[in-house]
């Protein structure tokens, strides 16, 4: 019977395969089809070593050393983009089956290329701990500035997403933030939970905004909500990822590496036992 040869990657060196030839070209068998998950394995460990901060051309050298042969940077690149759906879908997620008393949120400065240029874009993050005291990732959104209207419109992305009765909002000051959730407070949704609207207590925020969230959550016994902090070591992890990278190609390059972060990281918080936050009922 005639046969074609034919090369696999795979992750313990490259096989040469003779596949028979048929009449109709439907030769398929099942040893085949085995030898198609090895190669995605490995391609999912390109994807892995992507994640964890590796770069294309380190990538490509580990490939060499593990086949025998080397594959280019263009390749791990655009292997890359497979992450593209699976972190749309993430950050599209409803978040409506339950209730995020409490949300996180900061802002990391990263550089991309654009228009021939590079540009300091705005990368905003969001925490949320849900009513079981657990945490998540709510989601992110690369932004040209911080200002309100920034702020407003991720917030609105979540509110469209089913972000729903919030009780406080930890963050640092940050441009635009208290002026986006004042206006949030003065319409009609389940987005923030209904408390009286005090214009005085408005000013204390512009004055003090980080001071004045400390004291509002003291009383409930939640020390861990009195900083940051977690977004803050979030966010080194994002930066040794990044820092290697150093100025992202596109802004899309930028949203598929942080997304891919992010979402190990959620993955991670919702398989742990333990809660983040234990409430008192």
């Amino acid at each position: 019977m005639a046969t074609m040869s034919e090369s696999l990657r795979t992750r313990v060196g490259t096989l040469e395969l003779k596949v028979p030839r048929t009449r109709d070209g439907g030769f398929s068998p099942s040893i085949f089809e085995r030898y198609q998950r090895n190669e995605k394995a490995l391609l999912a460990s390109i994807l892995e070593m992507y994640v964890s901060g590796v770069s294309t051309r380190k990538v490509s050298k580990i490939v060499e050393e593990l086949c025998g042969k080397s594959v280019s940077k263009s390749f791990v690149s655009s292997l890359t983009e497979l992450l593209d759906p699976m972190v749309t879908e993430w950050q599209n997620r409803s978040l409506s089956d339950t209730n995020y008393p409490y949300l996180m949120t900061d802002v990391l400065y990263i550089k991309i290329r654009e228009d021939h240029r590079v540009l300091s874009k705005r990368c905003h993050i969001a925490i949320g701990i849900n009513e079981d005291g657990n945490r998540e990732i709510i989601g992110f959104m690369i932004q040209n500035e911080e200002s309100d209207v920034a702020w407003a419109t991720l917030f609105e992305v979540f509110k469209e997403r089913g972000l729903q009765g919030i009780e406080f909002i930890i963050s640092d000051v940050h441009k635009g933030l208290v002026s986006a959730i004042r206006k949030l407070a003065e319409m009609p949704s389940t987005f923030l939970k209904e408390y009286p609207y005090d214009s005085k207590a408005c000013e204390t925020l512009d004055d003090g905004f980080e001071d004045a969230f400390r004291y509002a959550v003291i009383g409930n016994g939640h020390h861990r909500l009195k900083s940051t902090n977690l977004l803050e070591r979030l966010n080194q992890e994002i930066r040794r990822r990044e820092k290697i990278i150093r100025i992202f190609p596109n802004r899309a390059s930028a949203n598929r590496l942080i997304g891919a972060v992010l979402m190990d990281f959620h993955d991670e918080w919702l398989s742990s036992t333990r809660k983040y936050i234990k409430f008192e009922h």
